[in-house]
């Protein structure tokens, strides 16, 4: 399984590399909360961990490409692609899948490290550190000053939505509430 994670870092580094070179850091901070949760859960952490690099592999084709919301359909392809190279059991490709099917909760979860992965996509929108990366990304898309504000609070109420762990909602509750009340304030 180390080989599996070890190519998965790969592709996605070199994915996340095309499209978001000066993002990276923002591209993989659902792994480390993702695998810190699924040690808490006693859950795979190499499923999970895999399935944090995979969910999103292919969002930034799918932002310049316009076709943003395919970009599951599209990682989900892709990941399927990928892991043929490698020989595993269907059980643990089946719950890899999952993990990017199920982060935005269009299909429902069929293991625990697929709900894991979720909760992780969204906690990298709501803490402190991704909440200020994110803002920088989209400063450098050239929107407006409330186009990027409107855009912030649109996708924390988005992932606020998604989480379905109380340990999650317990640590971003407080600098969701204080960014998105400071985000309002700038509005007005």
């Amino acid at each position: 399984m180390i080989k599996i994670i070890e190519a998965t870092r790969k592709f996605a580094y070199e994915e996340f590399k095309k499209y978001y070179p000066n993002d990276l850091e923002f591209s993989f901070l659902q792994n480390e909360y993702g695998i810190q949760l699924a040690k808490s859960l006693n859950a795979d952490t190499k499923i999970v961990e895999i399935g944090c690099f995979l969910m999103d592999i292919k969002i930034g084709q799918a932002v310049q490409e316009k076709r943003i919301s395919e970009h599951v359909k599209m990682s989900s392809d892709a990941t399927k692609e990928f892991l043929k190279q490698f020989k595993m059991e269907e059980e643990i490709k089946e719950k890899i899948i999952n993990c990017v099917e199920a982060h935005h909760k269009q299909v429902p979860f069929i293991c625990k490290e697929a709900e894991i992965c979720a909760n992780s996509d969204g906690y990298k929108f709501l803490y402190p550190r991704g909440v200020l990366l994110y803002h920088k990304m989209l400063v450098k898309r050239d929107l407006s000053f409330d186009e990027v504000l409107n855009q912030l609070i649109k996708k924390m109420d988005d992932k606020w939505a998604l989480l379905t762990l109380n340990e999650t909602r317990e640590d971003v509750k407080e600098s969701y509430k204080t960014f998105k009340k400071m985000f309002e304030e700038a509005r007005k």
